[in-house]
C-alpha cells in the first residue's frame, strides 16, 4: 500500500521540483491555451469511446459512484497498465502536444508543466473512466512531454526566429503548434530567445560491427541522423568574472539515429536533454593574443531516452494481446528484441571549460529514471521456465517498468578545427512490484535488474570552406540482464564513420 502511494506523491513532487519560471515578456494566452487543447481532446477522447471494445482487456470499473470513488480515490485504482511499447512510450508525444499548446502561446515552462500534467490527469480521470488510473501514463505524459515538448520548442524557436524560406519550412516541421499560434498572431512581433551558440546538423555515414562472440564483422552497415545543440550561455567576450543565475532553459540537445542493416532499418535511437535553472561562473582575461580563462555551470536537467532494436517476434508489436494466463501463452523461447523508453526524472548537472589556445570541457550529469526496460535475460530465461502469472507487459511484450538512474560523463577537446571527445555512460534498473493491474492474477513476481554501458571515443575535423566535417567514432557497449538466477551479457564495439552537414 505504501508504495502506491510513493508513486503518485513522486510525480507530484518531480513536476514542481527542477521547473522554475523563466521572464516572458509576450502576453500569455491561457485561454487560447485550453481551446486549442480542448478541440484536439475532443476529438481523441470521442474516437476512444468510439472504439473501446478494441482495449476491452483495460476494463476493469463500471460507471457508478461505488466504482468510481473506489478507482478515483482508493490506492487500487492507481496501476501501472498492461499496454504495449509502443503505446505506452508514445504518451511522451502527446505530452509533448499538450505542453506546446501552452509554451507556444507564451506560458512559462513551471505554467506549461502544470497545464501538461493536468491535461495527462483528465486523460486518466476522466476519458478513461473504465480503467485503473495508469500512473505509467500519467509519468510519461507529464515528464516526457516537457522532456520532448521544450526541445521542440527551443529548436521550432530557433528556426522561427531566423529568416528565410528554409527556417519557415524547418519551423513548420519542428514544431506545426508554433507555426500555427505565430500564423494567428501575425501582425504581431514576437520576442525569441536567440541561443549564443549553436550546432545543427544532418549526418550520415556507414559502420562496422565487431561483436565479442562472433569474428569480427566485414559487414559494411550505413546510419543517418539529426543532431542539434542550442547553448544559451553566455558569450566570452571580453575579460571579467560573470556569476550570474539562470532561470528558464540553459541548453538544449536532441540527438536521433537511425542504423539500416540488410536495407532495413535494424535501430532507432533518440536522446534529448534540457538543462534547467543553474548557477553560472565565468572568469576571463587576456592572454597574450586571445582570450583565456575558464567557466562552471552547475543546474539541473531532464531528458528522454529511446532505443529500439527491430522486432523479430510478433509479440514484440501491439498486433495482439493475450492474458496471463495458461490458456494463452506466448511462444517459447521468446525473442524480444532489445528496446527502452527512459525519462530522465531530475538530476544534477555541471559542466566545467576551459578557455584558451584551445577548449576543454568536462560534462557530468546524474539522474533518476524511470521508464520501460527490456527484461534482456528473458529470452534465455523462457528456454528453461514457465513465464505465465507474471507482470503483464513481460509475458506480452518483453518489458517491464523499472526506477533507475543514468550517469553520463564527457570530455571534448577542440583545438581550432580539431575536436575530440571520450564518453561513458552508465545505466541501471531495477522492476517495480505489486502494482500491476492485473496483480490478483500474478503468482510468479519477481525483481528484475537491466544495465546498459557505452564508452565512446572520437575524433572530427569541420571544413573551412565547405559547411561539412567528418568524424571517426569508436563506440563500446555492454548489455546485461538478470531475472532470478539467470542472467545474460552481450557486447559489441562498433566503428563509424560519419559526415556531418552543417545547418
Amino acid at each position: 500500500m505504501k508504495k502506491k502511494k510513493y508513486f503518485i506523491i513522486l510525480i507530484i513532487l518531480l513536476n514542481t521540483m527542477f521547473i522554475f519560471p523563466e521572464e516572458n515578456k509576450d502576453k500569455k494566452k491561457l485561454k487560447r491555451t485550453i481551446a486549442e487543447c480542448a478541440s484536439v481532446m475532443a476529438v481523441s477522447q470521442t474516437n476512444y469511446w468510439l472504439k473501446y471494445s478494441n482495449w476491452i482487456e483495460d476494463w476493469q470499473y463500471e460507471l457508478t459512484w461505488a466504482d468510481q470513488k473506489k478507482r478515483i480515490f482508493g490506492l487500487d485504482g492507481q496501476k501501472f497498465d498492461s499496454n504495449c511499447f509502443q503505446t505506452n512510450w508514445t504518451h511522451g508525444l502527446s505530452g509533448a502536444m499538450y505542453y506546446n499548446f501552452a509554451r507556444t502561446n507564451n506560458l512559462n515552462i513551471l505554467e506549461s508543466s502544470i497545464f501538461t500534467t493536468l491535461t495527462s490527469f483528465y486523460w486518466e480521470f476522466i476519458v478513461e473512466w473504465r480503467e485503473v488510473v495508469s500512473i505509467n501514463d500519467n509519468i510519461f505524459t507529464s515528464f516526457g512531454g516537457i522532456s520532448l515538448g521544450e526541445s521542440f520548442f527551443q529548436l521550432g524557436s530557433y528556426f522561427h526566429g531566423n529568416s528565410g524560406i528554409a527556417n519557415k519550412i524547418a519551423g513548420i516541421l519542428t514544431n506545426p503548434i508554433m507555426t500555427i499560434n505565430r500564423w494567428l498572431d501575425r501582425k504581431k512581433g514576437y520576442t525569441y530567445k536567440t541561443p549564443n551558440k549553436s550546432n545543427l546538423s544532418f549526418y550520415f555515414g556507414s559502420f562496422f560491427l565487431m561483436n565479442d562472440i562472433e569474428e569480427p564483422s566485414k559487414d559494411r552497415n550505413h546510419f543517418i541522423g539529426f543532431n542539434s545543440s542550442l547553448n544559451f550561455l553566455p558569450k566570452v567576450e571580453t575579460e571579467g568574472v560573470i556569476q550570474k543565475t539562470i532561470t528558464g532553459n540553459i541548453k538544449n540537445n536532441i540527438n536521433i539515429k537511425l542504423e539500416i542493416k540488410d536495407k532495413s532499418i535494424d535501430e532507432i535511437s533518440a536522446q534529448t536533454q534540457n538543462v534547467f535553472f543553474g548557477k553560472y561562473i565565468q572568469y576571463v582575461k587576456n592572454g597574450s593574443n586571445h582570450l583565456k580563462g575558464h567557466s562552471f555551470l552547475y543546474s539541473l536537467f531532464s531528458g528522454f531516452d529511446f532505443y529500439k532494436k527491430k522486432a523479430i517476434a510478433e509479440n514484440d508489436s501491439c498486433l495482439k494481446y493475450k492474458y496471463i494466463d495458461e490458456s494463452m501463452l506466448v511462444d517459447t523461447p521468446t525473442e524480444f528484441a532489445d528496446k527502452l523508453a527512459i525519462i530522465n526524472l531530475i538530476g544534477p548537472y555541471t559542466e566545467l571549460s576551459y578557455l584558451g589556445t584551445y577548449n576543454i570541457s568536462l560534462i557530468n550529469s546524474f539522474s533518476l529514471d524511470f521508464g520501460l526496460i527490456n527484461a534482456y535475460a528473458l529470452n534465455d530465461y523462457s528456454e528453461t521456465e514457465a513465464i505465465s502469472y507474471t507482470k503483464a507487459t513481460l509475458f506480452n511484450y518483453g518489458y517491464y517498468y523499472g526506477f533507475g538512474f543514468t550517469f553520463n560523463s564527457k570530455l571534448r577537446l577542440t583545438y581550432k578545427r580539431i575536436d575530440l571527445g571520450l564518453e561513458f555512460k552508465y545505466q541501471s534498473y531495477n522492476s517495480v512490484e505489486g502494482v500491476d493491474r492485473f496483480e490478483d492474477k500474478i503468482k510468479n513476481d519477481f525483481n528484475i535488474h537491466d544495465t546498459r554501458s557505452m564508452f565512446k571515443f572520437d575524433i572530427g575535423y569541420k571544413f573551412n570552406i565547405l559547411p561539412v566535417g567528418l568524424r571517426l567514432i569508436l563506440e563500446d557497449r555492454c548489455r546485461y540482464g538478470l531475472m532470478k538466477d539467470i542472467s545474460k551479457k552481450h557486447k559489441e564495439t562498433k566503428v563509424y564513420v560519419r559526415m556531418d552537414v552543417f545547418l
